[in-house]
């Protein structure tokens, strides 16, 4: 394995402690063994294509962090709010959900993005309930 390899590896070790997963909990979610993602994490092999879009879609990451190390500012803020508590990111969320309806009433933007934006939060609010609370 080369140098960026190993970056990436490092990488992926930061990415898992971040979102709070054991080894075992990423190795099930890319449904291989955990020996086989300790391997990845060591640098000793390299992530498939199929399971880094496995893993880049359930962490909510951006395939360029981890295989070049550019975090975007979604990337930064992403991993902050994962940081808060489940209270603290439902303040968040319904803070978010009550400004897009103050701008839906201003019609300062186009309805449709509005309302993916709407229906996006409303997911997301739905999973917090389900999952967290």
């Amino acid at each position: 394995m080369d140098k960026r390899d190993l970056e990436q590896s490092k990488r992926l070790k930061k990415l898992r402690l971040e979102n709070g997963y054991t080894q075992e909990q990423i190795a099930e979610i890319l449904e291989i063994t955990t020996s086989g993602y300790k391997k990845i994490e060591n640098g000793e092999c390299r992530l498939t294509k199929e399971k880094l879009i496995m893993l880049v879609e359930k962490l909510n990451i951006s395939e360029g962090y981890l295989l070049f190390g550019n975090r975007s500012l979604m990337d930064t803020i992403w991993v902050e709010v994962m940081s808060l508590s489940d209270e603290e990111k439902m303040r968040i969320l319904l803070r978010l959900n009550e400004y897009f309806i103050d701008i839906k009433k201003s019609s300062m933007f186009e309805k449709k993005y509005l309302d993916e934006a709407d229906a996006k939060i409303s997911e997301i609010i739905k999973w917090m309930s389900d999952d967290k609370l």
